[in-house]
């Protein structure tokens, strides 16, 4: 290819599937949202950000785009919400799946939580004309993410993919299997923790974090936290006021927008706009840049075998 491949992002958020995309040597045409705050992070980032509905689009105006991207809403899926599927109108398989099938892109990528219908959409995508689509679970933290955020992912195109192999393992992972190779990223070294675990209590710190989330507290709305809360807790250390009362009533604490952003894997000094309750709300919805890469570096791999 003398040029990079273009990519289209819908329900684009704060961008981390478009950095991680943009390290696998893609080139984005438009990141598309309907949330302001999050494209005035995009545009901040220097994405091509646009505040939109996907059903409101011309899918034809994007038809020379390579790769669809989608990150549709997951709370019609999510274990912690209703789970009304597809009688949510949050659901967006379907602006998603009219917009793939207006634009003709060779290539689709749907990202979802689990408990998503994944194979489901994969059979509709093949009967939409892709040769192959496939829908596998993958783990953040085995692709150096410091975080465990399992997500499913549905990939159609003209031929299948080499699904990315993982970087990082866990402790259950046999020696034998290990290879080349590393370590999961726990939340110590992510966050620059010193030490090592005083009490069984602080184990948790030699972990990867569980996943990172938006969620409301005691009826406060508030920013990102870990689950369980306590992940956000460093030893000695005294919290912003936001979280002044959990910590005077629990000893525990929110983690910190920095902190949260540093367990999404986003670079240092990431410009995300907005309040705090927005700024929270787009790190703990994005998808981690290094998964996005991966993902993304898989299939510039199989555009590059069928050109």
């Amino acid at each position: 290819m003398n040029r990079p491949p273009v990519a289209v992002e819908l329900f684009a958020g704060a961008g981390g599937a478009a950095l991680g995309l943009g390290a696998a040597g893609f080139e984005a045409q438009v990141c598309v949202d309907s949330d302001a705050s999050a494209v005035a992070t995009l545009c901040a980032a220097g994405f091509p950000g646009l505040c939109a509905r996907v059903e409101d689009l011309d899918p034809e105006l994007y038809a020379g785009a390579e790769l669809v991207w989608a990150s549709p809403p997951c709370q019609p899926y999510a274990q912690g919400g209703k789970r009304e599927g597809e009688d949510d109108p949050r659901d967006g398989w379907p602006a998603t799946f009219a917009f793939v099938r207006g634009a003709r892109p060779r290539w689709v990528v749907i990202e979802n939580v689990r408990g998503a219908p994944a194979d489901r959409w994969a059979r509709e995508l093949e009967r939409a004309g892709f040769t192959e689509a496939e829908a596998r679970e993958l783990d953040a933290a085995d692709y150096g993410v410091p975080q465990r955020r399992r997500r499913l992912f549905v990939v159609a195109g003209p031929r299948r993919i080499r699904w990315p192999r993982p970087t990082h393992y866990g402790p259950d992972l046999p020696f034998l299997l290990r290879g080349d190779r590393r370590p999961w990223v726990t939340l110590r070294a992510a966050l620059g923790v010193q030490g090592t675990a005083e009490t069984r209590e602080e184990e948790w710190l030699d972990r990867p974090a569980p996943t990172v989330t938006t969620c409301e507290v005691k009826g406060t709305r508030g920013p990102a936290m870990f689950h369980p809360t306590r992940a956000g807790v460093q030893r000695g250390s005294r919290p912003d006021r936001v979280s002044d009362a959990l910590w005077l009533a629990t000893g525990q604490r929110r983690a910190t927008l920095l902190e949260v952003a540093v367990l999404q894997a986003f670079p240092p000094g990431y410009p995300f706009q907005g309040t705090v309750d927005a700024r929270y709300r787009q790190v703990g919805n994005a998808v981690p840049p290094p998964l996005a890469e991966a993902l993304g570096r898989a299939v510039f791999a199989a555009m590059r075998e069928a050109a």
